[in-house]
């Protein structure tokens, strides 16, 4: 299966704060999306991104592929003297993150109220 027909990434970026971007996710983050949303996430670094606010607020599922993945996205930041934050997760998925202790290495916003 085609990993963007599982996840979908968009992103925002400001001119007025050059080297941040928030991106977005819908849909799920699984085994099937987990290495295209590392090489989206490895492709903004290189595109000099270096303060990541990754928006979980449309993200319906995660799997341990999914979490999995985002330790190697925030080291990434970090070699690159940047962030990754994880903004607006819905109170499952805020959960799940939490159960997995990544809010002991990433900076997890509040859950979304829904």
């Amino acid at each position: 299966m085609d990993p963007e027909e599982i996840l979908q990434i968009t992103s925002t970026s400001d001119d007025q704060n050059p080297g941040w971007i928030q991106v977005n996710l819908a849909g799920k983050l699984s085994s099937d999306a987990a290495k295209w949303f590392r090489s989206e996430i490895n492709r903004l670094l290189i595109s000099g991104y270096r303060e990541i606010d990754l928006d979980l607020s449309s993200l319906q599922y995660i799997d341990s592929f999914g979490l999995a993945e985002l330790v190697p996205a925030y080291l990434g930041a970090c070699e690159k003297k940047g962030t990754l934050r994880i903004i607006n997760p819905r109170r499952l998925i805020r959960h799940i993150l939490v159960s997995a202790h990544l809010d002991d290495v990433i900076e997890i916003g509040p859950a979304q109220e829904k």
